[in-house]
């Protein structure tokens, strides 16, 4: 996974910035003014002490040294339509009408599909005014990601507000983020109707039991199309890990949850997606089980005990979901009970003859395994029902003599 913390080491090979050095601004502004379709990514920014960048001729660096070059840029950006991506790093003092001004650049433009920022103060200044610049320009934007950012003071309320407008997101991020229960239910408010939202990255942003029980209902919700869910390095516990493995029960599109760095997370809590991913209660709860998460952990720690981690990996062996129902069956169920079917008489034995005998596909190397639950489960037909076996003129006579 990309982390944002990363974000301020992109960009041309062995370039080193100074403090208070301006690098690049120049060229870069008459590439963006010039629509240079090889120019993708933009990272404006302040900084204290050295930046070392590597990168390609993608991406773009620029450190406006006054209000007239900031704003220019912004009417440089507003002009662009190649630019896919702005990071935006630390905070800027230029003056308010410079920063409106390199807002409304950001509103007009039409190919921007991600904005990163790290470091920023979203309550006021520069960070603040990108935020409501693309809240009214939301179209296009597919993610948002933020590091290190200072929510205070009004910033949540203002990234809250920008989330709630761009509803065709497909990436959050919040990296290094002090996200309380109450902010927490606030952020949720602000994402629900976020139905193309694919992944959502909390990571290190101090997420607790409550904010789990939060984020459960976005789980639960069967409108959504969340794949990836981020929560490593944060202060999960069990209960926080219970609610999580609730809410897969029925989810169908979350294949990777990541709980790396939750060390108060004990065997109680694990249990608890075991269940969900295995129920071997009966036959029937064991294939409705959940059989679409594929990951708890983004790098493989040892933390997952290892008949979970067994699971996940049948999670991983097929895209056919009904397969991977089927292996869980054969694997934990080693005596079919056919007894609740009686009532149907001999309908419902060729059914699970057949339904047996598709299963050699899946368990190559168990074959004999399946032969004996084939003959298990005629054998029971058979016991429970004799005459049902005998031939149609055997039968008949059967019952005249019986009659005699």
């Amino acid at each position: 996974m990309e982390h944002m913390s990363n974000i301020i080491s992109i960009g041309h090979p062995q370039m080193c910035m100074q403090p208070g050095h301006v690098v690049g601004m120049g060229r870069t502004e008459d590439r963006i003014r010039q629509n240079d379709p090889t120019l993708t990514e933009l990272f404006v920014g302040s900084f204290n002490g050295n930046l070392h960048l590597r990168g390609g001729q993608n991406f773009g660096l620029c450190v406006p040294s006054d209000g007239a070059s900031f704003a220019r840029l912004g009417n440089s950006i507003g002009e662009n339509t190649s630019l896919v991506t702005v990071c935006f790093g630390g905070n800027l003092a230029l003056g308010d009408d410079a920063t409106r001004e390199f807002a409304k650049g950001l509103q007009r433009n039409s190919s921007i599909r991600k904005v990163r920022l790290s470091r920023c103060n979203l309550s006021e200044g520069a960070g603040c005014e990108l935020l409501k610049a693309f809240e009214k320009n939301s179209s296009n934007l597919k993610e948002i990601s933020l590091v290190r950012c200072d929510f205070g003071n009004g910033g949540f309320r203002t990234l809250t507000s920008t989330l709630s407008k761009c509803t065709g997101l497909a990436r959050i991020s919040l990296h290094f983020s002090e996200i309380s229960d109450e902010l927490m239910g606030i952020f949720i408010g602000a994402i629900r109707k976020h139905h193309h939202l694919e992944t959502l990255d909390l990571s290190s942003s101090n997420v607790g039991s409550t904010g789990c029980e939060a984020l459960a209902t976005l789980l639960k919700d069967t409108n959504s199309s969340l794949c990836v869910m981020a929560l490593d390095r944060n202060n999960i516990d069990n209960n926080g890990a219970i609610f999580l493995a609730n809410a897969l029960i029925g989810n169908t599109t979350l294949e990777e949850l990541h709980l790396d760095g939750n060390h108060n997370i004990t065997s109680v809590g694990w249990d608890a997606f075991s269940q969900v991913l295995c129920n071997t209660s009966s036959i029937n709860d064991t294939y409705v089980s959940n059989h679409i998460l594929q990951s708890l952990e983004e790098f493989v720690s040892g933390a997952v005990p290892k008949e979970l981690a067994h699971s996940l990996d049948l999670n991983c062996s097929s895209n056919d979901r009904k397969e991977i129902a089927t292996k869980k069956v054969l694997l934990y169920h080693h005596h079919f009970d056919m007894a609740p079917f009686f009532e149907w008489g001999l309908k419902v034995l060729p059914l699970a003859v057949s339904w047996l005998d598709r299963a050699r596909g899946f368990h190559s190397n168990n074959k004999a395994n399946i032969d004996v639950k084939i003959l298990s489960s005629i054998y029971q037909f058979a016991k429970a029902m004799p005459m049902q076996f005998v031939p149609v003129t055997r039968r008949a006579r059967a019952i005249a003599y019986q009659k005699r």
